[in-house]
């Protein structure tokens, strides 16, 4: 997968592969003006907001107390939930397979995706929900 770090204008954009002598079908997408913008700074950017500590998670130091405490109160059952789901997600096995190649004669604009790859972990955060 490829994140531009800067958003593409409003338009149509094409590309293809090649590999071992191979080439793709042109594939192509349209950028409409309403579409939301993206950016998604380099890798390295992101990385060095991480804290330098453990755990290395997604939220600050400074605010775990709070999170730890919000598994009681209101957001009690949203938690029971999540743990629920988690557990019966966590045994499963989380490669992904690579998809298999449209059939022959598909266009780009008829094909649906494909990509599992946020599956399980989106039935985790969804059956958390009220």
């Amino acid at each position: 997968m490829v994140l531009p770090t800067k958003a593409f204008l409003p338009g149509e954009y094409f590309w293809k592969w090649s590999a071992g002598g191979k080439q793709s079908e042109v594939f192509s997408f349209t950028i409409t003006p309403e579409a939301t913008v993206l950016e998604v700074p380099p890798a390295a950017e992101w990385l060095k907001r991480f804290p330098s500590g453990h755990p290395r998670t997604y939220i600050r130091p400074e605010d775990i107390p709070a999170l730890r405490q919000s598994r009681h109160g209101e957001r009690a059952e949203m938690w029971k939930r999540l743990h629920a789901a988690a557990e019966e997600l966590l045994p499963r096995k989380h490669e992904i397979e690579e998809p298999p190649t449209y059939p022959t004669g598909a266009s780009a604009t008829t094909r649906s995706s494909r990509s599992g790859s946020r599956s399980w972990s989106n039935r985790a955060a969804s059956s958390a929900r009220p």
